[in-house]
């Protein structure tokens, strides 16, 4: 971001940047960490829940049934929702952060993580 002039060398001085609320400035970016505050928890469950609807109805088998077989609608809602409240500034809801992250998509979602999975999405 910084090397591509999108944000200043400074951000990390900038308390607009820093916080977990956004500004209030129309002019000012809003971050990634500051979604919990605009989104809240209600509506990133939605998001969530209504994406995974899609992945346990989806038409192509070898896609649902990678997901289906680690477990059912809510625990992925669950843990795909702890995820985000955390990365988007709601407090620490994800335990295990990012190695846990990392450990699940390397090992339990190596079939949906190619290029086909990706189309699908």
């Amino acid at each position: 971001e910084v090397a591509a002039g999108r944000i200043s060398k400074d951000a990390h001085r900038m308390p607009h940047v820093l916080a977990l609320h956004p500004s209030s400035d129309p002019d000012k970016r809003v971050f990634f960490w500051q979604l919990y505050s605009v989104l809240g928890e209600d509506h990133i469950r939605q998001i969530v829940t209504n994406f995974y609807r899609r992945v346990f109805h989806s038409s192509e088998g070898w896609f649902r049934d990678a997901f289906a077989r680690i477990s059912g609608l809510d625990h992925h809602v669950a843990t795909q929702m702890a995820m985000w409240c955390d990365a988007f500034g709601g407090g620490r809801y994800y335990h295990g952060g990012e190695y846990r992250l990392n450990f699940h998509h390397e090992n339990n979602a190596r079939q949906v993580m190619t290029r086909d999975g990706a189309q699908h999405w």
